[in-house]
């Protein structure tokens, strides 16, 4: 299973298997939940506009799903670093998200070369030596 987050609208992506998407079904009455579903009836992947949304829509099925305390942090968190450009820390951001190189390349439409010059000037800039240690550096800031 694999989860994207999208700062920007808030929306949650999971991607539960691999697949071809046959069409979408509506999964909650009240909240913006969405399941993609094969040919077969199989469950691929979710989309919640939003944490809250996901969380409203388990409990409408008897279950209980928490909101985390310091979901949305971390996109004010990484804005906080007035040193780094717009594109370090979008970078940042999805790193921190635990994104690979790879990952965030992709993401960025940008070459994973370029991804390392980024996190080289944030890993300088944070005073870090590694990726462990920049989320690390992070978390630490959200426990203050």
């Amino acid at each position: 299973m694999r989860i994207d987050y999208d700062r920007v609208s808030g929306a949650l992506y999971i991607k539960i298997r691999e697949g071809e998407y046959d069409h979408t079904e509506d999964f909650s009455e009240k909240a913006d939940v969405y399941l993609d579903v094969d040919a077969e009836g199989n469950v691929l992947g979710l989309e919640a506009l939003s944490f809250e949304d996901l969380a409203q829509a388990v409990e409408e099925r008897g279950g209980k799903l928490e909101v985390p305390e310091g979901l949305g942090v971390v996109a004010e968190e990484v804005d906080s670093f007035p040193n780094l450009t717009p594109r370090e820390r979008e970078v940042l951001q999805l790193l921190v998200e635990g994104k690979t190189n790879r990952e965030i390349a992709e993401r960025l439409s940008i070459s994973q070369g370029t991804v390392r010059l980024h996190l080289d000037h944030v890993m300088k800039t944070l005073g870090v030596r590694s990726r462990d240690e920049a989320r690390s550096r992070l978390a630490a800031r959200w426990s203050e």
